[in-house]
C-alpha cells in the first residue's frame, strides 16, 4: 500500500487489462493470503518445524518457473536443490544433537 500513489502517479506504468491480474496476485495472494497461510502452518507444526520448510522455498520456485515459464534447470540448480533437501531431511531426521554434552559429577 505504501508504495501504491507511486505506482499509479508513475507516468511509464499505467493499469491495463494486462498487468491488472498481476498486480492484484501481488497484492491479494502475496501480501495477505500466504503469509497468513504461513502463520496458520506456525500454528499447528511449531516455529522449529516450520522454519526448516522455509529453507525448501527456493526449490519450489524453480519448479515452478520450469513448469509454467520453461525455464531450463542447469546444473548448479539440481546441485543447490539436492543440498537444499539433504539439509532439510537431516534436520527433520536428527532430532538429538549430534553430540551430547559432557555431563558434570561433583
Amino acid at each position: 500500500m505504501l508504495l501504491l500513489p507511486g505506482f499509479l502517479l508513475a507516468p511509464e506504468v499505467a493499469l491495463t487489462q494486462q498487468n491488472l491480474p498481476l498486480v492484484l496476485f501481488a497484492g491479494l495472494f502475496a501480501s495477505i493470503v500466504a503469509p497468513f497461510l504461513w502463520i496458520l502452518g506456525v500454528q499447528r507444526l511449531g516455529a522449529s518445524t516450520t522454519s526448516i520448510f522455509m529453507n525448501v522455498v527456493p526449490v519450489f520456485t524453480a519448479l515452478i518457473a520450469v513448469l509454467f515459464l520453461h525455464e531450463q534447470l542447469h546444473s548448479y540448480h539440481w546441485i543447490g536443490g539436492g543440498i537444499t533437501l539433504t539439509g532439510v531431511i537431516l534436520a527433520q531426521r536428527l532430532k538429538t544433537p549430534l553430540r551430547q554434552p559432557a555431563i558434570r559429577e561433583s
